[in-house]
C-alpha cells in the first residue's frame, strides 16, 4: 500500500502514489463513525482503501484491482471489530 493518511472526521484520504512519483491524490471514503482498515480485499496483492462502521457493520471499499471502483457491504456490527484481510 502506498503511504496514506485518513481523517476520521471528514473521511478524507490523502495518498502518496508510488507509481506516480509519489504524487498526492485525495479521495473521500468514510467519515464520522468509520475506522480505516486498509487490506487486500480483492486479492490482487495490493491493499485496498477500506473503512468500517462498527455501529452498522457497513464496509466501504475502493478496490485497487478495479481502478478503485467503490463497493460496499454489510458484515459485522456492534459486537465485531474490523481486522484486515489475512491470507
Amino acid at each position: 500500500m502506498d503511504p496514506a493518511i485518513y481523517s476520521e472526521t471528514t473521511g478524507l484520504w490523502i495518498v502518496m502514489k508510488s507509481g506516480s512519483g509519489y504524487a498526492l491524490i485525495a479521495l473521500t471514503l468514510g467519515g464520522p463513525g468509520f475506522v480505516a482498515v486498509p487490506c487486500d480485499i480483492d486479492g490482487d496483492g495490493k491493499a485496498d482503501y477500506a473503512v468500517y462502521q462498527q455501529s452498522t457493520g457497513l464496509w466501504a471499499i475502493a478496490l485497487s484491482g478495479s481502478g478503485y471502483a467503490l463497493a460496499s457491504t454489510y458484515w459485522g456490527g456492534p459486537d465485531f471489530a474490523p481486522v484486515g484481510a489475512m491470507r
